[in-house]
């Protein structure tokens, strides 16, 4: 859990949305599985905030490909199941 909020806390991680939807996410994984259900309700939305500044009209690059609405509802799922 420390490995996502410490790239949180480099501005270039923050500024890039790709990389800060999927840290978001992850991180809020993690505070699930330790109780804190509310810092993960919370992290869910910045990981929406974040998909959402992607410009589509942007190019694509390879490495976040992955990371679709889909993907991303999935990791939510997960975060709530858990």
């Amino acid at each position: 859990m420390c490995a996502p909020r410490a790239a949180l806390d480099n501005r270039r991680a923050r500024q890039d949305p790709h990389l800060a939807a999927l840290l978001h996410v992850r991180l809020a994984i993690g505070q699930t599985r330790t109780a804190e259900r509310t810092a993960a309700a919370r992290l869910l939305l910045a990981a929406g905030r974040a998909y959402d500044r992607i410009d589509p009209s942007a190019p694509a690059l390879a490495w976040p490909a992955f990371l679709t609405p889909a993907e991303l509802s999935g990791l939510a799922a997960l975060t709530h199941q858990a």
